[in-house]
């Protein structure tokens, strides 16, 4: 009996993690002491492919190539995750420097949409990127408002932005997990040896 408790155990665990990573629910980086997950990752690069595939169709109408192909899956992935890494970098810095700083970048969408019909942007997000109006709000409007909203905050100090951007990068700390990659001086370097 102690024996089938084991194995149930065993098998309740193990069908556990495989559903966990079914749904993306591990991380693939921690920066700053906040996770990226995997499913984030996994989302943000469909959006980038469906938009690739988009343009390169797109574009193989009028002119030869954008220089898409010639990007290596690693390498694109690599570039990927460097990106979300910023992306996350930014929004801590913003948490710190701002009470309020989601607020605020509700504000600069709307700003940015500027009296948009919702139902055009919904089209845009779903035949560019394949993603719903939420998930485009989620990975592609709401990290770039919050660097804007940065950007002014660091100017109006008097500081140089990509500078002061720079020097987060190069203090973050970054840990990569499942990948082959390290984080070093502001960026990620290649696949370790």
């Amino acid at each position: 009996w102690v024996m089938k408790k084991y194995v149930i155990f065993a098998l309740g665990g193990i069908i556990l993690a495989g559903s966990l990573i079914f749904a993306g629910l591990f991380p693939v980086a921690k920066v700053n002491g906040d996770l990226l997950w995997y499913r984030e990752f996994s989302a943000y690069q469909g959006a980038f492919n469906r938009f690739r595939a988009n343009i390169e169709r797109a574009s193989s109408l009028e002119s030869p190539s954008l220089g898409f192909e010639n990007i290596a899956e690693g390498d694109l992935a690599m570039s990927l995750l460097e990106e979300l890494i910023a992306k996350k970098i930014i929004f801590g810095a913003g948490n710190t420097l701002f009470t309020g700083f989601n607020q605020n970048t509700g504000d600069i969408i709307k700003e940015a949409l500027g009296g948009k019909s919702i139902q055009s942007l919904e089209e845009a997000a779903e035949t560019l990127y394949g993603l719903s109006l939420e998930e485009f709000e989620e990975l592609i409007l709401l990290p770039e408002a919050e660097e804007i909203l940065l950007r002014r905050a660091v100017e109006s100090s008097g500081q140089n932005y990509e500078e002061w951007f720079l020097q987060q990068l190069k203090a973050a700390d970054v840990k990569i997990y499942f990948y082959d990659y390290v984080w070093q001086d502001g960026g990620l370097v290649g696949e370790q040896q």
